[in-house]
This record gives structure tokens, sequence and C-alpha cells, in this order.
């Protein structure tokens, strides 16, 4: 049904409107209409039938005229007699011409009495009558006679059209009211009628309207039919039907052939049981109940028809449809979120793992700085258990009170987005103690909102001893470098006063005058030089003779020393291992080691005690070597040195191996020992660290490398041999003047022709110039300018024969390989000792021959 348009139903309206308009004004009208004329018929009526009374009222007149007349018959008299009698057939005349006088009046009568006597009266009046004048008795007689007759009749006539009247009256109002009830029944139907019709219509029109509607209605629900149809059919999702009952499969979708792998009339055979893996079988029944009595949403496990498995969610809720009790599923393939389940857990268990193999601390906290996550580390970086995580621990409660207000201010400046990078803070142990730390932390969100932070805590404690380990380390290798730099010039000059004094004492033998004295020189040259060897020892430049050594056998023969120097009251005890590893030392100065430190222990006893010295192998493990980088991985041997005496303040442990550091009264020490100690471990490729505190005493440890990390050493034998001198020539290079010259005294002493020259520029220029004539060339390793090894090496490249022997007041351990693998074919130490001086050029020279 096509819907009406909407200028019809205007009009159609518009039409039933104005038809009750129509009836309820026509109807209104006429009783208007009726009731004026009920109530204006009466007056109308009775009005006219006054005019009658009135003609009876003027005919009384006449007669009452007349009979003046008849008794004073003037002239006045008969024209006032006249004059009414004029007026009364006036109002004779009006009389006959009313709907009264038709209807209510007897005409008849009136005819033939009234209307002829006053029309008699007047002629009479006006002509005479028989022979009489007009005013005469007799006329007024006869006029008298004549009107009195009519008056009578008149007034007759008027009492019966009063009758007549009232009962035309009531006729007419009972007529009238019997047309209005007439009309009013006819309007009160038309009414009736034309409501019907508009009621009719109105049902109509709602009836279309519902129509319309319903077929609106219908459409959208075929047109959502026909989506739900589409969705069910092309939904990714498998939709079932299936029958309570036993599980049989009513319905499927284009989904559920794909992923079972069978067609729709394959599965319309099927029961959900057949779809079941087989470990779920036994829960189907049970979830089918739940999910008919309220819905269900479950996860399960689905076979295809390969037999192959896949998990699935499933949302069933039974329905009845067409009368069977239906459940209806919507089956997930949930593979690719266990998936994504899988590796999420493996992602969080692998965080996890990470988190608890962290050494550091890493956290969580809200904004009011509450702490929601810790790993297992900070429970013991903190001292706090896993109970007192529960109950609520505040991460700014946990930094110390004077690092707390930039501690708030930074996490407000995280959350806000800032990226502040390391931040350092002293934070508390539960026991009240406190430890650095640096903390790095991210802003936390949850829905683009900041939470809290997230973050690292990363106990700088060691780092802390390392980086002052290192500024020690940066410091000694200074003062070390200082001393080395000292004692190399002051070796210089040692070098002028004991060479000359040697070669004197060559000139002069015992007894003799100024012998006496230039021992004396000769020995406090020696102390000096003992000194430089400390000072060198220290900056580890002085050369160490490294050969595997027992390490017990050294401490036992240092104990049998101690025991005749040191005070009876002092008592040894010696802890050593057996089986201990060999190290590679130079026995000498490892018993320089143990002598330095127990005549430090011995002063620090003045009132006797203990010396402890103990031997072990120890293995760093990875721990210790992550808090110590200096060890490298590999076996050590131990070396504890323990005293029982006044111990040492921190300010003071700070400087103990300093050179010329001392707490000694003025006179009574040089503040070299434990320097020269520092330098001799160091240069063994050790380590030394130092415990003590005031009252408990002091304990030295020494990490030696085990054995296997042997050092190169020099080929210089040191022992003594017959002074041999030569007349070669010689070529000396050396850029200190003193050193130089007591090196030509002394070979020129002996018989050997020496050019001296003052650096490496000269030197190459006279070799070039004398290389035919020049035998050997002592050349100084460091120099300004061109430096001893480049010039060896142009020399070599000269005169590949070349005998190139290299001096120094420094240790070459390290370097004599590759000096020997360029050519140099010896080494002779600064301050020039005549003896190894000689052997080692004599040595030099008939090497070949």
């Amino acid at each position: 049904m096509k819907r009406p348009r909407p200028i019809l139903k205007i009009l159609l309206w518009s039409a039933v409107v104005s038809v009750l308009i129509a009836l309820i004004a026509a109807g209104i009208l006429t009783n208007v209409t009726l009731r004026s004329v009920e109530k204006n018929l009466p007056n109308t009526l009775f009005k006219q039938l006054h005019d009658l009374t009135l003609v009876n009222e003027d005919l009384a007149q006449v007669v009452s005229a007349a009979e003046l007349t008849k008794a004073a018959p003037t002239s006045e008299n008969f024209m006032r007699l006249r004059n009414i009698v004029m007026t009364v057939h006036n109002a004779v005349v009006k009389l006959r011409t009313t709907y009264v006088f038709d209807n209510l009046i007897q005409s008849s009568a009136f005819h033939a009495v009234v209307a002829p006597a006053i029309a008699d009266v007047q002629l009479w009046l006006s002509e005479g009558v028989s022979g009489y004048g007009p005013e005469t008795e007799t006329t007024v007689e006869i006029v008298l006679s004549r009107i009195t007759g009519a008056f009578q009749k008149t007034r007759a006539i008027n009492y019966a059209s009063e009758r007549i009247a009232r009962t035309i009256l009531a006729q007419q109002r009972n007529r009238l009211e019997q047309f209005l009830f007439s009309a009013n029944l006819l309007f009160t139907l038309a009414l009736l009628i034309t409501l019907l019709m508009v009621l009719l219509l109105i049902r109509q029109h709602l009836l279309q309207r519902r129509e319309v509607q319903a077929q609106a209605e219908r459409r959208r629900a075929e047109e959502a039919l026909h989506r739900y149809e589409l969705l069910a059919v092309h939904s990714r999702d498998i939709i079932l039907f299936m029958r309570r009952d036993d599980g049989r499969i009513l319905e499927a979708n284009v989904a559920a052939t794909k992923s079972y792998g069978y067609s729709r009339d394959e599965l319309l055979k099927l029961t959900i049981y057949d779809l079941r893996a087989p470990e779920t079988l036994e829960l189907t029944a049970d979830q089918m109940a739940e999910a008919d009595a309220g819905g269900l949403l479950f996860e399960t496990v689905h076979r295809c028809s390969d037999g192959s498995t896949f998990p699935v969610e499933v949302s069933s809720r039974g329905e009845t449809v067409d009368g069977t009790r239906t459940l209806i599923s919507v089956v997930r393939d949930i593979t690719e979120r266990k998936h994504g389940e899988a590796a999420l857990r493996e992602s969080q268990e692998r965080f996890q793992e990470l988190a608890e193999l962290l050494p550091e601390t890493i956290f969580e906290m809200d904004a009011d700085g509450a702490l929601t996550f810790v790993n297992k580390n900070a429970f013991a970086h903190f001292g706090v258990s896993q109970e007192d995580f529960d109950r609520g621990i505040n991460g700014f409660e946990i930094i110390s009170p004077e690092d707390r207000p930039r501690a708030l201010e930074n996490t407000k400046r995280v959350m806000g987005g800032e990226k502040l990078g390391l931040n350092e803070y002293k934070v508390l142990r539960r026991d009240g103690s406190s430890f650095p730390v640096i903390m790095h932390s991210t802003a936390k969100y949850r829905d683009g909102k900041p939470v809290g932070i997230r973050g690292i805590v990363i106990d700088v404690t060691e780092t802390k001893k390392l980086e002052a380990q290192l500024r020690q380390a940066h410091k000694m290798e200074a003062v070390g470098t200082l001393a080395g730099g000292i004692a190399h010039d002051f070796n210089n000059l040692l070098q002028a006063v004991q060479g000359y004094a040697e070669l004197l004492l060559l000139k002069r033998t015992q007894g003799e005058e100024g012998y006496r004295e230039l021992q004396e020189i000769k020995r406090a040259a020696k102390r000096g030089g003992d000194l430089t060897r400390q000072l060198l020892t220290f900056s580890r430049k002085v050369e160490s003779k490294l050969q595997p050594v027992d390490l017990n056998r050294i401490v036992d023969d240092v104990r049998m020393l101690l025991e005749r120097t040191i005070p009876k009251m002092i008592r040894i005890e010696l802890h050593l291992m057996g089986n201990l590893h060999h190290v590679n030392a130079d026995a000498s100065q490892i018993e320089q080691v143990l002598m330095n430190l127990a005549v430090n222990a011995r002063d620090a006893m003045p009132d006797g005690g203990t010396l402890r010295i103990e031997t072990k192998n120890i293995v760093p493990d990875e721990g210790y070597r992550r808090t110590h980088p200096e060890f490298s991985p590999g076996n050590y041997v131990l070396l504890t040195v323990t005293d029982t005496g006044q111990g040492m303040e921190k300010t003071t442990l700070e400087h103990i191996f300093d050179p010329f550091f001392t707490t000694k009264e003025v006179g009574k020490g040089t503040g070299l020992g434990l320097a020269m100690v520092y330098g001799i471990v160091k240069n063994h490729h050790g380590h030394i660290t130092c415990v003590s505190n005031p009252g408990e005493g002091t304990t030295f440890e020494i990490f030696l490398p085990g054995i296997g990390q042997l050092e190169g050493t020099s080929r210089i034998d040191t022992g003594t041999a017959e002074q041999r001198g030569g007349s070669e020539i010689i070529l000396l290079v050396d850029d200190d003047t003193a050193v130089r010259g007591i090196g030509e005294a002394i070979l020129q002493t002996f018989g050997y022709t020496v050019i001296g020259v003052e650096d490496g520029e000269t030197a190459l220029q006279a070799y070039r110039e004398g290389s035919d004539r020049i035998q050997l060339v002592i050349l100084d390793l460091i120099m300004p300018g061109i430096g001893g090894m480049e010039c060896l090496q142009i020399i070599l490249e000269l005169n590949p024969q070349a005998k190139v022997i290299i001096s120094s007041g420094y240790s070459v351990a390290g370097q004599f390989e590759r000096i020997s693998e360029i050519g140099a074919k010896a080494f002779i130490h600064k301050p020039y000792d005549i003896q190894e001086m000689l052997k080692t050029v004599r040595e030099v020279l008939d090497e070949g021959l």
C-alpha cells in the first residue's frame, strides 16, 4: 500500500473540518432564530390585538363624543366628533390589513357590523342623514344609535379575538417546539454521522500509518535479518546452532566449514562431541547445561577433520528456536592469541628473570611514592623483607633527609616528561646505615597520563671505592712519575760523584792521603744510589729480575732474619700453605717488601704484640673481579702481613703509600718504605691493599700472580770481573753533560778513544762521518729530539753490523726484548758501575771474534 500523499491528506481533513463547522453553525443559527421567533411571537400577536383594543377604545370615545354632542349640539362638539370618527376610520383600515385581522378577528362580523357603521357615521357627519344636516340633533341621535351597536359588537369581537390568539399562540409554540426538536435531532444525527465519519477517517489514517510503519519495520527487520545472515555467513568467527538434548549441529556458517575442514552437510551430521578434542570431552555436557541455564563463556580445544586441534573461546547461550531448545555458540579461534599470550608470558618471565638476575634494584613507584614493584635484590640492598613490602614502603622515606627534597622535585620533573639521566642520592637501609646510589627513572603512564615512575637503582659503594682507588692510583702514578724524574736527575748527579771518586781511588793505594775521604765519598754516593733505586722502585722504573720462586721459602728466610733484628716481645707467627703456587718474582725485592712491612709492624707495637705472616692460594671469583677490575682471571698467591699494633686512622690510611709520607719523628724515617713496597708489588703485576682501624692493628694483603707470567729479563750479568780496557773507538751519546763526562773519563782511563756527543742528531752525523772507525756505540735511551730507540734503528739501517749498547737510569725490562730484536747488544744501568761498564763493553767488542 502506497502512503497517501500529504496534499490529499490535507484536503481530506480540511473538508471534514469544514462539514463539522457548517453543521455546528447551522444548528446554532437555527436554534437562535427559532428561539427568537418563539420569544417575539407573543409580542407581535398581542401588539396587533392591542390595535383592536385601541379601535374599541376609539369607538367608546365616539360614543361619548356623540352623547356629548347630543347633549350640546355645538359646532366644536360636532368637529371633535368628526375628528374622532376619522381616527377610528383610519385605525379600522389599518387593522383590516394585519395577520390578526385575517386569523384572529371575526372578520365577517367586523365587515358586517363595525366597518359599515364607521363608514356610515363618517358619511352622516359630513353630509347628514335622511334629509337632516350633519350638525342636527337627529343626525346625532342616528349616529349615536349606530355607533353604540358597533361599539358593543367590537368589544365582543375583541374578547373573542384574545381567546383565539391565546389558543393560536399555544398551538404555534407547540409546533415550534416540535420543529426545534426535529431540527436538533437532525443536527445531532448529522453531527454524529459526521463524527463517525471523522472517527472512521482517523481509524483509516491510523491503520494506514500502522501499515506503513509495519511495512517499514518489516523492511528494517528483513534488512537486519539480511545483515545478520551476512554477518553469520561471512563472520570470521564460527557460529553453530546445536540441539540442546544431544548436541546435534543444526546450522553452521562458512567460517565453521573452513575451520573444521567439513562441508556444511557433513557438519549437520555431526554433534559437538565430534568437534571437541578428546581431553575436553568430559566437560562438554556440564558446559552445555551451564550455557543453557544462563549463558557461558569458556575456553576449550576443538578438533578438525584431519585430526589437528586448535584452541577456541566459546560464547554459548540457550534459546528456543522453532520450538526446539537450541544452543547458539560463537566459537573464536584463539591460536594467535594463545601465541601472543605465550609470548607475553615468556617476555614477562624473561623480564622477571632479568630483573631478578640483575645485581641492582629495579622498582616501580606511584605518584605518592608508594613502591608497587621491586625485584628481590632490593630486599638485600635495603635490608627489608617481602612482608615489609606487602605492608607498604614509601620510596621517598628510604632516601636520606638531605636528598629527599631533590628526589621529590626530580620525580615531579620525570613525571612531567623531562629526561634527567642519572641522579645520585644517599639512601637508608632498614638498620639506619646509608650507602650511595645512582638512579635512572622514566615516567610510567596509564591511559596516556603519568601515574608514577619506574627505574633502576645502582649501589655505587664499590664504584666509589674504585674511584677512590683510581684517584689513588693516578696520584701514585703522578707521584711516581715525579719521583722517577727526580731520581733520574739525581742519578745523573750521583753518576759524576761516584764515577770520579772511583777513578781517583784507582789512582791511589790504601793509606795514601785522601784515600779514606774518597772512600767516604764513594759510600755516600752508594747510599744516594740506594735512595735513587727506592724512588725508581716506587715509580716502577727499575729493572726487576723475575724468576720462579717459592714464596714460602722467602718468608721463612726473612723470618730468621727478623728473629735476630726485632724485639723478643713481638711474637712472629707463620701460617704457610702447603703446595703453594710459585710466583714470578725478584726474590731480593720480595725480601725488601717483607722487611719494610715487618719494620713498620715493629714500630706500631712498641709494647709488643704479634706479627702474623700468612700465604695461601686464591682464585678471585667474578664478583670480586667486578668490584676489583685490576684483577685478571687466574690463580693468585695471597701474602698477608698482620700486626696487633696501634692501627691507623682513615686520613693516615689514605696516604700510607705516598712517597716521603711518614708518621714517625723527624730523622727516624724517610717515608719511602711503603712507597717502595707499593712500587715493587706493582712492578710484579700484583696488587696491595691495607685494612686498619685505630686500636685494631693493621693488615696488608699482597696478591701476586701465579707462575706462568714470566717477564723477559736483562741478559746483563752484574757479577764482578777483572777490569779490562782496550784501544777501540767508542761513540758515547748522552744528553747529560756530567754523565757523558764521567763515561768518557772511565773509558779513556782504560785506553779507549771516546767521541762524546749530546743528542741523537749529532750522533747520527758523527756515525755517518766515521762509521768505518767507530767500533761501538753507547746510546742513552731517553734523549730530547731523536730518542735512543729511533737513533738505534737508523744506525742499524746505516750499518746492520753495528754494535750498540743501550744505557738508561730506568728499567728496560719491558722493552729489552724489543730492543734486542732491533739489534742492541747489551744494556748498562746508570749510574755507571766501572766494573760492570768495562765488562759489558769488552764483551760486546769481543763478540764474534
